[in-house]
């Protein structure tokens, strides 16, 4: 129902934040070695940014694991 309020509110959950994140860093891969070519970038910095953008992914993916794990634990008992 967000198409009839899309000023409301939204959940961001951990798919959409992984998502994002994975198009930001596309985004980047295609953007960067054009910045760096055209000298408005380090390749130093590009690769490093790159790098912390792939670290940006890896963590929440992590999280998101580590998250449906303890529900698992805690659900065991149910």
């Amino acid at each position: 129902m967000t198409g009839l309020f899309p000023d409301a509110p939204q959940v961001v959950t951990m798919d959409d934040q992984i998502k994002c994140a994975e198009r930001e860093l596309g985004f980047r891969q295609r953007v960067y070695p054009r910045q760096v070519q055209d000298k408005k970038m380090s390749k130093g910095f590009a690769t490093h940014q790159l790098q912390c953008q792939e670290a940006i992914i890896e963590t929440l993916k992590r999280c998101k694991e580590r998250g449906e794990i303890a529900t698992r634990i805690a659900n065991r008992g149910r």
